[in-house]
């Protein structure tokens, strides 16, 4: 992995499950992104607070509040991906977002990112 890839982004992290939501800190925070985590429920003030540079958004369980927060990020055309143990139901509906397994080594996580950021 290239260290300090991220730096001077800011990631947001929509992530309900702990664990989960730190080892996706821990792996952005090594390649040098400033990671701000969240609970779905308090995803869209902080993006109106705080404009990331990129999102990376739980997938699962579907439900209105994601799908008003992926209207946010499409509207202010934040770059995000999914991350779930499987793709969103509504994948092939819903924007082309990427997506990644929460099973994934860091170094595809960082990927997935720089990705996004257009850095590939």
């Amino acid at each position: 992995m290239q260290d300090r890839a991220l730096c001077g982004r800011t990631v947001l992290v929509v992530e309900d499950e702990l664990v989960m939501a730190q080892s996706l800190q821990e792996a952005l925070e090594h390649a040098g992104a400033e990671v701000v985590g969240v609970g779905l429920r308090d995803a869209p003030e902080r993006i109106q607070r705080q404009t990331p540079s990129a999102v990376v958004l739980d997938c699962h369980p579907p439900s209105a509040e994601r799908r008003a927060l992926i209207r946010q990020l499409r509207r202010l055309r934040l770059p995000y991906l999914f991350y779930g143990i499987e793709p969103p139901l509504n994948f092939t509906t819903e924007r082309a977002a990427p997506f990644i397994a929460k099973s994934c080594t860091a170094e595809k996580i960082v990927a997935a990112v720089r990705y996004l950021l257009g850095m590939l």
